[in-house]
This record gives structure tokens, C-alpha cells and sequence, in this order.
């Protein structure tokens, strides 16, 4: 009984010590910096959709056949589909 009466108090006081003590937090921004747009020094995420000029942007990936590859603002048309840049072919045969 006196061993529970020596050790009770010290329990409550640890713990107590324990919950007084601030917690430290660390907030981390998880950013992959490919899969962000910037514009006017402002942050965009993918799908985003911005008005420059009286021309609308969308925040997308630049090769259209690669999901997890990078971002880039392309323009849209007026029914609102994405308008990439015409590229050559890179493999030709003679």
C-alpha cells in the first residue's frame, strides 16, 4: 500500500508534466514543383483556369500522353478545349 501511495503521486505528476508540455508542430508544404502553374507570382494547381488578355488558360500537362509529368499554361478555344502546340515529329524515315 505504501509503494502505491509513493508511486501514485509521481505518476500524476509526470503525466501532468507530460501534458503541459506545447507540442511542436511542422507543417510541411507538400509541392512537386512540375505540377504547378505560376502567374503573376501566385501558385496554380492542375486544372486551374485563369482570363490574360481576353485569353483563357488552363493549368495542364504539357504532353497530354503523360499524367504525372509536367504543368504548363495552354490556351482553350471557345468551347473550351485545350489548344496545344502543334509539334513536329521527331522520328522521320527516308
Amino acid at each position: 500500500m505504501r509503494v502505491l501511495a509513493l508511486v501514485l503521486p509521481i505518476l500524476i505528476v509526470s503525466s501532468l508534466a507530460i501534458a503541459q508540455t506545447p507540442k511542436k508542430h511542422i507543417w510541411l508544404e507538400a509541392e512537386v514543383n512540375h505540377l504547378i502553374c505560376w502567374y503573376d507570382d501566385k501558385k496554380y494547381t492542375l486544372g486551374a483556369v485563369i482570363e490574360v488578355n481576353d485569353t483563357r488558360l488552363i493549368c495542364t500537362q504539357r504532353y497530354p500522353n503523360q499524367e504525372n509529368g509536367p504543368v504548363a499554361w495552354y490556351q482553350l478555344d471557345k468551347k473550351g478545349n485545350i489548344i496545344y502546340p502543334k509539334t513536329k515529329p521527331k522520328i522521320t524515315v527516308n
